[in-house]
């Protein structure tokens, strides 16, 4: 299947710069992006009435205070815009930092509501231009898309992401156990990744 270029398709961050930062809210955003409308020029934006902290809380089962501190938060990261015309404005971010994200994959990442399923899934698109199979390290990944490298108690949010991805048909994962001068070791690989589901 592989990647293509797809019809309604929404900005994504998908560089470090983002996906790394503690502000920034993979499913918040994704969430935002998947009820945007377009504007004549392209760019993109979401009602007032569709983005009341209630309603960001209800749709991502989070409390009101959070949502409203995750949208806050997206907005001190130049990715909303300031309510005009009761119309808060997704701003745009350069190519080299976002990636395109269908719609419809984008709605089923959220409804997963799990956390950095969306990072972790752009970052992956990203790397699988350079290569057909993804050799991963979890720290280095952790570390992309914000998670705590200081322990290992928290690897089961990759895996778990990683699960949900496969579930979804959005790529495959698997480890390989090697032996290198009688030292056993894990190789984690992504493979398969597309953008159809």
């Amino acid at each position: 299947m592989g990647l293509s270029i797809r019809p309604n398709s929404r900005q994504i961050p998908s560089s470090v710069e983002y996906t790394s930062d503690k502000l920034y809210n993979d499913l918040m955003y994704g969430y935002l992006q998947s009820i945007s409308l377009p504007m004549r020029d392209g760019r993109r934006y979401v009602n007032a009435s569709d983005v009341s902290f209630v309603k960001l809380a209800s749709a991502l089962n989070i409390s009101r205070q959070t949502a409203s501190m995750r949208f806050k938060n997206l907005q001190d990261l130049y990715l909303v815009g300031l309510k005009k015309l009761s119309k808060f404005e997704l701003l745009l971010i350069g190519n080299e930092f976002a990636y395109l994200v269908p719609n419809d994959v984008l709605v089923k990442l959220v409804e997963t509501n799990t956390p950095h399923i969306i990072s972790m899934y752009v970052r992956f698109c990203e790397l699988s231009y350079k290569q057909n199979q993804i050799l991963y390290h979890t720290s280095k990944i952790k570390e992309e898309i914000g998670i705590s490298t200081n322990t290992s108690n928290n690897s089961h949010i990759l895996i778990d992401a990683l699960d949900e991805l496969q579930d979804l048909g959005l790529l495959k994962h698997r480890d390989e156990r090697v032996t290198k001068k009688g030292v056993w070791k894990t190789k984690k690989y992504v493979t398969d990744i597309t953008n159809i589901l």
